[in-house]
């Protein structure tokens, strides 16, 4: 007998992308790992990814013995053995080299993947924990299923948790913060730095401190040039402001700030652009568009909120 549909989210981070089921919650995030857990906090799924060395690609136990022995977070101490996946895992995993693993730690035991991708060679460690809803027949091949170790077109999707973007691949993540209330990630390609915001409880955030009052938190100047537009998420405010970086004025910067209030969802949402250019080199144009104000509007559209 086949239960209800389950709802599925996608997430999307350092070019990996798969599906989770909606009753799980993101616990932790780092560059290469990602950690999900049920609403009581219990463990339920695990991953850590990297670029493999030759041996690792020839043996992937060497890879998952070098994880699990050093690693900051997750993948502890594993007592670990080969497994052999079930046909309907195996199914929906062909275009990977595939080794199963039977693991136990701390008292729990479970089963595990490590996957190595022919094409961008990355290999991806994936362990399940012993919960409940995991036992559900076809639940683990539609996650497996939906899971992609890099892009297959030229942009890249950053979804976790209640903000999604779609990046060019060139832009890389230097840096990333999600804090209580507040998420911050930056990316940088060439002279071009971006930055994603954003902010929960608008409603107190914007309580006597409307948008209008925010640039300067930015480091933005009293009289930089403010005006509004429109785009599919609604109406939005915008900052711009240029300036020389040099005594001699050979570098120079140019900086977009725009921010959002989504009211029904108690949100700000913002995004910076920031072009860094030297006289004669690089002036500030965009590798987006003809003009910084086009590859803002552009790198916009790709931003929002799920």
């Amino acid at each position: 007998m086949t239960g209800a549909p389950r709802a599925f989210r996608k997430i999307g981070w350092q070019r990996l992308r798969l599906d989770v089921p909606e009753s799980l919650r993101l616990a932790t995030i780092d560059r290469n790992y990602l950690l999900f857990g049920e609403v009581s906090g219990r463990p339920a799924l695990e991953l850590k990814w990297a670029q493999a060395a030759t041996k690792a690609q020839a043996d992937p136990f060497y890879y998952l013995t070098k994880l699990s022995g050093s690693q900051r977070k997750g993948f502890e101490k594993l007592d670990v053995s080969p497994w052999t996946l079930p046909d309907a895992w195996q199914g929906v995993l062909s275009f990977f080299a595939v080794s199963g693993f039977s693991w136990r730690a701390d008292g729990q035991e479970g089963k595990g993947l490590i996957l190595c991708c022919p094409v961008c060679g990355t290999v991806t460690v994936i362990r399940f924990f012993p919960v409940s809803f995991l036992n559900t027949p076809d639940l683990i091949p539609q996650i497996l299923a939906s899971f992609v170790d890099h892009p297959d077109k030229e942009h890249i999707l950053w979804a976790v948790f209640d903000i999604e973007a779609v990046l060019p691949a060139s832009f890389a993540l230097q840096f990333h913060r999600f804090d209580v209330g507040r998420f911050e990630l930056r990316f940088s390609h060439g002279p071009h730095h971006l930055t994603l915001y954003r902010w929960a409880m608008a409603h107190v955030l914007l309580k006597g401190n409307p948008l209008e009052n925010w640039p300067q938190n930015f480091g933005f100047p009293s009289q930089a040039q403010e005006r509004r537009g429109q785009s599919g998420k609604g109406e939005y405010v915008e900052w711009m402001s240029s300036g020389r970086k040099s005594l001699l004025g050979l570098a120079g910067e140019y900086r977009l700030l725009r921010l959002m209030h989504i009211a029904h969802k108690d949100r700000v949402i913002g995004m910076e652009l920031a072009i860094r250019y030297r006289w004669r080199k690089s002036p500030p144009g965009a590798f987006l568009a003809n003009t910084p104000e086009d590859a803002m509007n552009t790198l916009w559209n790709g931003y929002g909120l799920v």
